[in-house]
């Protein structure tokens, strides 16, 4: 039961999405039909789905940018769809890479979740922790002197420096990227 303030019962069923990734289904019954509400990619039995009938679905899923390892979402049911929370950035969930990452250049990045906002040059042989990521065009990391900054991410792999596009392996210390 994702939202116990419903009248409905979810009914989850496991299979293999992309890659053979796995994926969970979950259906509703309202009485007279079946109701498809979306898949998230993990497993049902898995520890990060985490159902506290409150309406939201918590899970981990693979990051589309910067680096190929999981990061930690929320779901919720709208309109008998499962739909994703996504004005917020989420913890990257480093249980197959580390968050620590050495540059291996200098690295241009935004003070703000803008590309208006000011740029900063981090220095190469620093390093950076990757934190969160709203998996989409930002990754938020903090500097080896505390300071948050944002890393502008186009084309899925690619980071956005001053226009120019650079490969975030070529710039990064332990990527991991599925080929």
């Amino acid at each position: 039961d994702i939202d116990g303030s419903d009248n409905y019962i979810e009914i989850a069923i496991q299979d293999y999405g992309m890659s053979d990734d796995p994926a969970t289904a979950f259906l509703r019954y309202d009485g007279n039909q079946v109701l498809y509400l979306g898949y998230v990619c993990d497993r049902v039995s898995d520890l990060y789905i985490v159902n506290d009938g409150t309406g939201k679905l918590h899970t981990r899923e693979r990051m589309h940018i910067f680096e190929t390892v999981n990061r930690k979402v929320s779901y919720r049911v709208e309109d008998d769809k499962l739909v994703q929370n996504t004005s917020v950035l989420y913890p990257i969930a480093y249980t197959d890479a580390t968050a620590e990452k050495g540059l291996l250049q200098d690295l241009i990045v935004f003070k703000e979740m803008s590309t208006k906002s000011e740029t900063v040059t981090l220095k190469k042989e620093t390093e950076v922790i990757a934190l969160a990521t709203d998996n989409e065009e930002w990754v938020q990391i903090q500097y080896e002197d505390g300071e948050i900054y944002y890393i502008h991410v186009v084309n899925h792999y690619m980071i956005d420096m001053n226009g120019k596009e650079v490969d975030s392996r070529d710039v990064f210390t332990h990527i991991i990227q599925a080929g």
